[in-house]
């Protein structure tokens, strides 16, 4: 305690009426000690003591001396001048020359990872809870304090090394090889095509705009002097590369925002990913960036759920999504060649992952519906469209203007050769074109019942009308007193059931003597 708070504290202490409150705790600890092993005087004494702190703390001499504690910490925290801050260098490398303006000498590498170690043990978790702790937990969410508060984009080298490392990780886990623009893609957040395994090199300079200029006021506030306004430092550095890298694109409007800075360079990133690819290619990129396509990656990995994909599944759902191989090129058992990517299982009609796919939509349709309260039967008997066919699925009691409703699943490849034209064009056409080759057939049935065509496509697009009877579906489960996120759950389930149905599809081209005949079958 300094010379001058002990005078002043000597001074408080003089008055009359704290040595009466100090008098009143003594006496009530002088009680207790000689009879302690009364009750009544315990209660006393600890009446005496709360009285005692009741008017210690109701007094001005507690809230003064907290105050001038409080104000001289924070005016001994905020004294120094800026370069004595700086000079203790960065929080992520802890160079000195990281945080100079001119950049001179390059800091010292950040990443101290041990990654090849890591690499050679096994991963005893399964694939898709890997991949979520990898997505959720680990890399970029334990980088987030770095890269929001230290210049890290102004060390390029250093990120991709990070990157690098990353990168060989998810290899490993998903047990792909990814290529660069693969990567630059896996990268990306999930709204976006990605698997939301965000880089250092693409987070960086989006994390540090956003909380520079979401403390400006504050810290402008704190460390001004004589009215001078402070300037954080590679604040208009920052903007300047930003500038670069979206010519095109303005500020956004909420610049305190990680998200607001984040999307811009998300969608410049696409976009050129969209330029350098063609063919079956740019309909991926463009089915990937689509909001239904990714309801799988949100799926909670459960298998008490049902939620849990095998790790094949998902290795082939993770390569349809970006692009990778998923095979060697080999001969499907209708006859045709198979390519790398495995597109051709997705649309083989000799492939038995078709049908297990397709009893899965309408099942998950029907608990659905039930769940709602709404009465259906599969397959209905007595009814049949125009080629002979039964439908898939019949509600029993009226689904709208006292009509019930009829629907008819089905999932069509996104790459088959009669819709790859339209769908590098447009997400989505190829369900849509399905849907209405669907109302073609039921032309008859539509007039006494509600007629839904439930088309999805192979890379997880949904048709319109299929999104229409979801939300539908969704506020009916609501209004049943079912959970407010059902209709996402519900969502989740129908694109695990269509990953599941292209790993079973893509398998099945394989000659029976390769996948059948093991040694423990």
């Amino acid at each position: 305690m300094t010379e001058r708070r002990q005078t002043q504290f000597t001074e408080n202490i003089d008055n009359q009426k704290y040595v009466i409150y100090i008098g009143f705790g003594a006496a009530s600890l002088c009680i207790l000690y000689v009879y302690r092993f009364h009750l009544a005087t315990i209660v006393l004494s600890y009446g005496l003591g709360c009285l005692a702190c009741y008017f210690g703390l109701k007094s001005s001499f507690l809230h003064t001396y907290l105050d001038k504690l409080k104000s001289t910490f924070v005016k001994k925290s905020l004294e120094g001048d800026l370069d004595d801050v700086l000079s203790k260098g960065c929080l992520t490398c802890g160079s000195k020359d990281c945080l100079r303006h001119d950049g001179g000498a390059q800091a010292e590498p950040w990443v101290g990872l041990q990654v090849h170690k890591q690499l050679d043990q096994a991963i005893e978790e399964p694939v898709s809870v890997a991949l979520v702790l990898l997505r959720s937990c680990l890399a970029m969410p334990k980088l987030t304090y770095a890269v929001r508060t230290a210049p890290v984009w102004r060390f390029p080298d250093e990120s991709r090394a990070f990157d690098s490392l990353l990168k060989q990780i998810l290899e490993c886990i998903l047990n792909v090889e990814l290529s660069s623009s693969q990567w630059a893609q896996a990268s990306l957040p999930i709204r976006h095509g990605g698997l939301g395994i965000r880089s250092v090199e693409g987070t960086s300079l989006a994390a540090f705009l956003a909380s520079s200029h979401g403390v400006k006021n504050l810290v402008t506030r704190i460390l001004s002097e004589h009215g001078d306004e402070f300037q954080i430092p590679f604040v208009e550095e920052a903007l300047q590369t930003w500038t670069i890298l979206c010519p095109l694109s303005n500020p956004p409007a909420r610049p305190d925002t990680q998200r607001s800075w984040d999307d811009i360079q998300c969608k410049v990133a696409l976009k050129k990913l969209e330029d350098s690819v063609s063919g079956a290619h740019l309909a991926r990129v463009k089915a990937a960036a689509k909001p239904e396509s990714d309801a799988w990656l949100h799926a909670l990995p459960s298998p008490v759920l049902g939620t849990l994909l095998d790790n094949d599944t998902l290795r082939v759902a993770v390569a349809l999504r970006l692009g990778c191989d998923v095979c060697e090129p080999h001969r499907c058992i209708c006859g045709v060649g198979v390519e790398a990517n495995g597109h051709h299982g997705l649309s083989c009609g000799r492939c038995a992952g078709r049908f297990p796919r397709h009893h899965a939509l309408n099942d998950l349709i029907r608990r659905a519906l039930i769940s709602a309260n709404i009465p259906c039967v599969l397959e209905p008997p007595g009814l049949s469209r125009t080629d002979g066919k039964r439908p898939d699925g019949l509600t029993l009691v009226p689904w709208e203007r006292g009509k019930s409703l009829l629907w008819d699943a089905t999932c069509v490849s996104t790459f088959a050769a009669s819709h790859v034209g339209s769908t590098k064009r447009i997400a989505g056409s190829a369900a849509e074109s399905a849907a209405t080759a669907k109302h073609a057939k039921y032309s008859m049935l539509s007039k006494t019942y509600i007629f839904v065509p439930f088309a999805v496509e192979t890379t997880g697009v949904w048709g319109f009308e299929a999104k229409q009877f979801l939300s539908s579906l969704s506020r009916r489960l609501r209004e049943r007193g079912q959970d407010r996120r059902s209709g996402s759950y519900l969502a989740q389930r129908i694109s695990l059931a269509i990953q599941r149905g292209n790993a079973a599809s893509i398998m099945g081209t394989f000659e029976p003597g390769t996948i059948r005949g093991g040694l423990f079958d």
